[in-house]
């Protein structure tokens, strides 16, 4: 019950974090000692440093577990759960009412930068999120993470074992990215999606540098945004470090973030409860500042965001199995070389999103799509489409996906709708709704935009948003049907307009069957952008239709590119 609470506090006040355990350890505990043992070997000791960030003013005591968890605390004489129980314990004897079961970074990289599987990233977050959670804990603080990676098997471990409150926050340096390489708005984009209750950035160095971050959490971010900086840098001094953020100025730093929107505070390293009572004597009290976040279309990798902006998606399909010998060759055969190979050129030729289609009928379909994104992501930065037709072997390699991929597809029927958006919400995907269901493809516009409508209205009831949603109008060949573009370009229009969402359409379906087919798709392409598109699936290594693409995309060097690929034509 306390957890329901908290959640409610978080979303409806301004509440205050503690500060920094390790900064008031220091000097009062041995040398080379794990500080979260202390828990155990100097009880009273953490619980006095509890009592004084409470005297401060803290709403909520973050307990000292945030090394506590198997491989930081190796073969010792304490296993993660007994750490965590002592840790809860000593908050509540201080006279804590809302504890945080801190969480930090595993202290060895996921792979492929590091040695720990996504897997076993996931089952040694489960162990601490049990143990807190049977310990009592009110919340679930994931902190000081530089890997997105990282935060997601976190986030999985802690709601696939617990209901209570999650809040992430990641830490940045001089560059505005992390130490991985993610900058604030993949962080932004991908914590919206996977649904935590608040989010921000702690440690970061010194306080005022956060204010470009600050203010792309609080433009974007859907939950309260959570703000615990450094006391500035450590300065060497006799007896230890010196901090060099008075709290006065810690407290007039943090503000100004308040008045952009924050509403959650605390301190990392360096801040004392002198910093804690400068803050809370300043903002103590107040109301939250109201947002209005900015809703977008967008999904990202581990540390790279794709949203429109204003031009046309590329999504590449080289790797589609579907009708191309290569691609399906090289599954069958496991050739992990032809497919990162492929995935390079693609990206290099400029497309935004890679295809991952890895389903064919003689290939292990559950295992398949799973080892195509490991070994994807291991070598590209680009988001992903992760086609699947088995909801078992899509949610697999959804699972193991950094970032926010596109899933590909839900349709109209309500037996997709309820085995695919689930899989959405649970990984905080986006995802593709092609406008057919049980009964097949409608011919008219009329009726793919009914089940556009069916498809938005069913992602609403799942809590996806709308702006998570692009629409596939289905590119029928126009060698079957006289109509068959004009249907198709017609459904783009109606569903734009009267839904306002994204579309994407496979540019390649319109010529199947037709000679000089990189002619008609350039055509259909250019048509399609009349119509509204957003989002293109081509092949970006296609000398015609790629270069006719980035010439009307606006992207500054697309009419070279198309001039010099008349030139290749002749």
């Amino acid at each position: 019950m306390q957890g329901l609470r908290i959640r409610e506090r978080i979303t409806s006040g301004v509440l205050f974090f503690d500060g920094a355990m390790g900064t008031m350890l220091q000097g009062r505990a041995a040398a080379g000692v794990l500080p979260e043992t202390l828990n155990i070997t100097a009880p009273e000791l953490v619980a006095d440093i509890h009592r004084q960030y409470l005297a401060a003013g803290c709403d909520i005591v973050t307990a000292n577990t945030f090394g506590a968890n198997a491989l930081a605390l190796g073969g010792g004489a304490y296993s993660a759960e007994t750490v965590i129980a002592a840790a809860i314990g000593n908050a509540r004897a201080a006279g804590a009412e809302s504890v945080a079961l801190d969480i930090g970074p595993l202290g060895r990289l996921l792979k492929p930068a590091g040695t720990v599987g996504f897997s076993d990233a996931v089952a040694l977050f489960a162990r601490q999120v049990k143990a807190g959670d049977a310990a009592g804990a009110d919340l679930i603080l994931i902190e000081t993470m530089s890997d997105l990676y990282e935060v997601k098997a976190a986030v999985i471990a802690a709601k696939e074992n617990s209901r209570l409150p999650v809040c992430v926050s990641m830490t940045f340096d001089e560059s505005l990215h992390t130490f991985m390489g993610v900058d604030a708005l993949t962080a932004v984009t991908f914590l919206n999606a996977i649904g935590v209750d608040a989010m921000g950035i702690n440690c970061s160095r010194s306080p005022y540098m956060l204010a470009p971050l600050v203010e792309t959490f609080t433009k974007y971010g859907e939950a309260p945004v959570l703000v615990m900086p450094n006391a500035g840098l450590p300065v060497r001094v006799s007896g230890g470090d010196r901090y060099d953020v008075t709290p006065a100025q810690f407290a007039d730093a943090l503000k100004r973030y308040y008045q952009k929107g924050v509403s959650l505070f605390g301190g990392c390293c360096g801040t004392t409860p002198a910093h804690i009572a400068a803050l809370t004597a300043a903002l103590k009290g107040k109301p939250p500042r109201p947002r209005k976040p900015t809703a977008l279309f967008a999904v990202t990798s581990g540390n790279r965001t794709v949203a429109p902006d204003g031009k046309i998606i590329v999504i590449g399909e080289r790797l589609d199995p579907t009708g191309k010998p290569e691609p399906a060759a090289a599954l069958r055969q496991k050739d992990i070389d032809f497919i990162v190979n492929e995935a390079m050129d693609m990206a290099a030729a400029g497309a935004d999103i890679l295809s991952v289609n890895a389903c064919l009928p003689d290939i292990d379909g559950a295992a398949a799509p799973e080892e195509t994104v490991e070994a994807l992501q291991s070598v590209v930065h680009t988001p992903l489409r992760i086609v699947g037709a088995d909801p078992d072997a899509l949610e697999r390699a959804v699972r193991v996906c950094n970032g926010k991929p596109l899933i590909h597809s839900v349709n109209g029927s309500p037996e997709s709708l309820h085995s695919v958006l689930p899989i959405v919400k649970k990984y905080g995907a986006a995802v593709v709704g092609l406008t057919l269901d049980e009964k097949g493809i409608p011919l008219k516009a009329e009726g793919r935009l009914e089940i556009a409508k069916r498809i938005v209205d069913a992602a609403r009831r799942y809590g996806i948003k709308k702006e998570d949603v692009l629409i596939d109008c289905l590119t029928l060949p126009a060698a079957a049907r006289d109509a068959a573009a004009r249907e198709t370009l017609k459904a783009v229009r109606l569903v734009k307009q009267k839904l306002k969402v994204k579309t994407v359409l496979d540019i390649g379906n319109i010529s199947l069957g037709l000679p000089d087919r990189p002619r008609l798709d350039s055509v259909f392409l250019v048509s399609a952008l009349g119509a509204g598109l957003d989002a293109a699936i081509i092949d970006p290594l296609s000398p015609e239709t790629a270069a006719a693409y980035r010439a009307l995309n606006g992207d500054g060097k697309g009419a070279a590119d198309y001039i010099a690929s008349t030139k290749n034509t002749g």
